[in-house]
């Protein structure tokens, strides 16, 4: 490890300063990211898959399944109570259910959230944007829907009314979003996270926190919504990076204030606290990340009298979180005008299967560029991508066409955290892969040679993939 660092640092320091910063994401101005709950139950004990999918298709769900006696005498108070909250945790892919129904009939539910422990990268945080979390709840006066006839403090699932009639005065939602190691990094796909144990164990940090101003929640009287928003800012994020075996999670409680004491009541004439969620009523928080997406590496490469570009991207959130249809390469010739290349063509290697979350979406274009009669000279190329939210990167490299039209040499760009391996790169470019820090894209003995400059700094791309992985 210790010969790994001092080559990366001797080989950075070779490195023109153009070459260091391309990765330097530090750089990058915070941008906002949505995560959206797929809710399907409530309850500590319950915790709900959130990922960067708004809940198109997910079916409303207000069934009052919390404790709507804590802050009574003898009961829990209502910040603490375990049945009065919502947790939403961050899922690796698709969420494959879309009702409470599913919820409460498969066996294997959390196996089918793709919910992985970890990030595909670390999550680079913004501290200068607040966070906002949203909240629908509604004040109902048909409580005794909550509970099973004869068989008093059971939860079941009765119909959805979308009509909640109620008023409960002084209403304040809280949110508050924690940090913590739930699990081996990349396991526990087909388990609940146990965020109720992190909790009780004093394991996970706050990251932020905030309550909404006490107001009078009215719902389902003439004037008045059927649910309503709550607004929750969170305020400025505590620290500015997340590990990416970390795991992110939100919690909510909903209570009435009662000077200064959280109550929640039950029972008429006072009505039953539920919250709803579901397509129509997206339940949601912001995170302001500095590396929404990142297109990790262009490497150009001549190979058979065309030239390869591989592109590789990544997002925090997985692969599912790369738009690889919308991801696009700009080619501009020696005058630094765009090509309009006929004679190329695209593929691509990535998948959104349980443990190929995080790896990095890798896509291939092969340019005929000789069918294209393209001249001699240096080429800029650029690949963009964005992520399902349409935040944005982009990274540049080049090629040269020597005057006889032959392959010339080519530089590599690179941009934020590597996420490929050196085993993956190199089925990437077929180039040999002997053993060391060398980074597959080396030119073969059928390839031109690399210039003075891509030694070095595929060098250092080598290097840093090795702490990477070792880490």
């Amino acid at each position: 490890m210790r010969a790994a660092l001092v080559l990366a640092s001797l080989v950075l320091s070779c490195l023109p300063a153009a070459a260091q910063d391309a990765g330097a994401a530090e750089a990058r101005a915070g941008q906002t990211v949505t995560l959206y709950g797929h809710v399907f139950s409530v309850g500590l004990d319950a915790p709900m898959p959130a990922n960067t999918f708004a809940p198109e298709g997910d079916s409303l769900f207000a069934a009052a399944f919390g404790n709507d006696y804590c802050g009574l005498p003898g009961f829990d108070d209502c910040g603490k109570d375990p049945l009065n909250k919502r947790v939403l945790f961050l899922t690796a892919g698709p969420v494959q259910v879309h009702s409470s129904a599913d919820f409460n009939s498969t066996e294997d539910f959390y196996g089918k959230l793709h919910n992985e422990h970890g990030r595909a990268k670390d999550v680079l945080l913004d501290t200068t944007k607040d966070v906002h979390a949203w909240f629908y709840v509604a004040a109902d006066y048909h409580s005794w829907g909550a509970v099973c006839p004869g068989a008093p403090d059971v939860s079941c699932v009765v119909p959805v009314w979308q009509w909640d009639p109620g008023v409960m005065p002084s209403f304040v939602v809280e949110a508050t979003l924690y940090l913590a190691e739930l699990g081996d990094y990349g396991q526990g796909a087909s388990e609940p996270p146990p965020i109720a144990d992190a909790l009780n164990a004093g394991k996970a940090q706050v990251l932020a926190t905030g309550k909404s101003a006490p107001v009078t929640l009215q719902t389902g009287l003439p004037g008045s919504p059927n649910a309503m928003e709550f607004d929750v800012n969170l305020g400025k994020l505590g620290l500015d990076a997340v590990p990416k075996a970390m795991d992110l999670f939100l919690v909510y409680s909903w209570y009435e204030d009662v000077n200064g004491q959280a109550v929640g009541l039950n029972g008429q004439p006072a009505p039953s606290v539920k919250p709803w969620s579901g397509e129509t009523f997206p339940v949601r928080f912001t995170l302001p990340v500095r590396n929404p997406v990142d297109v990790e590496l262009v490497i150009p490469q001549f190979v058979h009298d065309k030239v390869l570009v591989h592109g590789v991207l990544g997002s925090p959130w997985g692969s599912y979180d790369v738009d690889v249809k919308g991801v696009q390469l700009e080619v501009r010739d020696p005058d630094g005008q765009f090509v309009h290349a006929q004679h190329i063509a695209r593929s691509g290697d990535y998948s959104v299967a349980h443990g190929a979350h995080f790896k990095p979406v890798n896509l291939t274009w092969v340019w005929d560029y000789k069918a294209d009669h393209a001249r001699p000279g240096t080429y800029k190329v650029a690949v963009t991508g964005c992520d399902l939210q349409h935040l944005c990167a982009s990274t540049e490299a080049s090629f040269t066409i020597n005057p006889d039209g032959s392959a010339g040499a080519y530089t590599v760009g690179r941009s934020g955290q590597l996420t490929a391996s050196q085993g993956q790169l190199s089925a990437l470019t077929g180039a040999p892969q002997p053993e060391g820090t060398r980074l597959g894209v080396a030119t073969q003995a059928e390839r031109a040679t690399p210039g003075p400059g891509l030694g070095l700094a595929v060098l250092a791309i080598a290097a840093w993939a090795v702490l990477r992985r070792r880490a």
